[in-house]
């Protein structure tokens, strides 16, 4: 882009440690011109570049502190669209540069979020104040990102300490159902009937605990943002379920789930938080009981313009969350985002709450609206952009928990629990395995090194003593290189799951598990299938 020759006044003023930046630049003499500038102001300059194809690539491998992107490029790619995925990409402010700049052009450079704008031709001084100020935003940009992952965690203890004494009440109930079944059972054992109540009663004990563990888990997970497809209806299902097991038995639970409801792409583990704050706040704004109903449905984006900033093209995906509790006026109102504002004792709150919600909405790119009245209660609403791909193609396929047959195989079981370890070698015998035991982690690989040619598969424990089931796995495959091994562990996250079928795992069953679950995965694993994607 050819641009007229400015006078430069000599100006001088070198950063405490030189900036990196990277010129985009297709007009030879203007790039040099620049580049002889930046030097003269003490920057470091890394490369000029006269394509955006150029510029996404170059970026990527020498990561700038700033890039001064020309937006009328030769090639295919303008600087507009350059821009656009580095800054999706890469966390790299980029300042415009132009020598003319009208109304479309600005337009369509406001939605990559700019760090500046330079209009050629322009002065050092310009230049210097332009790029000062665009690395300063990127500083505090990062710096605000860092605070808002600790609000973030921060929220996440509070929530914990509130939930702690609903799980401890039902994590209670749920023990005195396993040992006032379990002493059924002992004065039972002519009865039939009976024993079958008594285990069924067990079962369902147990699963229940399982489940609340597994959200429990979810709950306190710190993770950087992870995002991924996820079903919000099926995320409200689980909340739901987890909250009517702790919130006072006084409030009353309604859903009104739209069944077409598309995936959004996001972090699970936010996700959960954020509307976990949101029902958490409902639970106290009704001390007296009442009526929390959540709902979904599909809005189409242009129906939010003027409500909120920018919206996208296409549809969003609306979550409401309705309680009928003591509501808020509307001074109260203008201030539930403000970090430490809270309508509770401060004694009790760290008034992070909302903040945080508000937070984590926004850096999935969603919106979030609040409606109150004071006596009548309030609605939350939370819109998510729907993800671009199609939901058919993230359908999970998952074979039942029928009744598996057993098999001849030998088996290695290394579990340090010993009435687990002698509960699984009964399952395994009566299915017609056989079975080979180790108590920790060494004694795991050391039987394995003397049978590694009669043992067809390992069910392999992840917590041992002595070797971590990682170590385990690790030393095996050592030994035989195609040992089939299956996990059994009391990880619940998805990520952990990917992880061990990462290292080359063909299953993994998860704790609790029925002994129906962990037949079929042996069995489909002796039968060559690989069973957890």
């Amino acid at each position: 882009m050819k641009t007229e020759k400015a006078q430069h006044p000599r100006f001088t003023a070198a950063p405490v440690t030189p900036a990196r930046i990277l010129i985009v630049e297709d007009e030879r003499i203007v790039a040099g011109d620049i580049r002889a500038r930046l030097r003269r102001l003490g920057y470091t300059v890394l490369e000029t570049i006269p394509t955006g194809a150029e510029a996404i690539s170059r970026a990527e491998e020498l990561h700038p502190d700033l890039i001064l992107m020309d937006i009328r490029l030769e090639g295919p790619m303008d600087g507009i669209q350059a821009a656009e995925t580095i800054r999706a990409n890469l966390d790299v402010p980029v300042v415009y540069l132009s020598a003319y700049a009208d109304r479309l052009t600005v337009e369509r450079a406001k939605v990559t979020e700019p760090f500046g704008y330079l209009l050629k031709p322009f002065e050092d001084t310009e230049l210097h104040s332009t790029i000062e100020v665009a690395l300063y935003k990127q500083k505090t940009e990062a710096q605000r990102r860092a605070l808002e992952a600790q609000l973030v965690q921060a929220q996440k203890m509070e929530s914990i300490g509130t939930l702690v004494v609903g799980l401890a009440h039902n994590l209670n109930n749920i023990l005195a159902i396993i040992l006032g079944y379990s002493s059924r059972l002992e004065r039972s054992m002519d009865d039939p009937t009976k024993i079958t109540q008594s285990v069924n009663a067990i079962n369902q004990a147990v699963r229940r605990g399982a489940t609340l563990i597994q959200q429990l888990i979810g709950v306190t997970t710190k993770s950087n943002l992870q995002f991924s497809s996820v079903h919000v209806n099926a995320l409200l299902q689980d909340l739901m379920r987890m909250v009517s097991e702790i919130f006072p038995r006084t409030i009353a639970f309604v859903q009104h789930l739209d069944p077409t409801n598309p995936y959004v792409s996001a972090d699970q583990n936010q996700l959960h938080q954020a509307i976990l704050n949101i029902l958490l706040n409902a639970r106290d704004a009704m001390p007296h009981g009442g009526r929390l109903t959540v709902s979904t449905d599909m809005v189409e984006g242009s129906s939010l313009r003027g409500q909120f900033p920018n919206p996208i093209e296409g549809p969003y995906v609306r979550i409401s969350i309705q309680d009928t509790g003591e509501g808020m006026d509307q001074e109260t109102l203008r201030h539930v985002f403000e970090p430490f504002f809270t309508t509770r004792d401060r004694a009790m709150s760290t008034g992070l709450g909302l903040s945080v919600v508000y937070g984590i909405v926004s850096s999935h790119k969603g919106f979030i609206d609040i409606g109150s009245t004071p006596g009548t209660g309030t609605t939350v609403t939370l819109f998510f952009p729907v993800e671009s791909r199609s939901a058919s193609s993230l359908v999970i396929r998952s074979e039942g928990a029928a009744k598996h047959p057993g098999g001849k195989e030998m088996i290695l079981v290394v579990e340090d629990e010993e009435m687990l370890r002698s509960l699984v070698r009964e399952v395994l015998t009566r299915a017609g395995y056989g079975v080979m035991e180790a108590v920790d982690g060494e004694e795991g690989v050391e039987v394995f090194r003397q049978h590694f040619a009669s043992i067809d598969l390992v069910l392999l424990d992840l917590g041992l003593p002595k070797l971590s089931g990682d170590e385990v796995f690790a030393a095996l495959r050592t030994i035989r290189p195609d040992v089939r091994v299956v996990f059994s562990t009391g990880y619940v996250k998805k990520e952990k799951t990917e992880e061990l079928l990462g290292l080359g795992a063909l299953g993994v069953v998860h704790k609790p598990f029925t002994v129906s679950d962990m037949l079929a995965t042996i069995r489909q694993v002796l039968d060559g299938k690989r069973v957890g994607e």
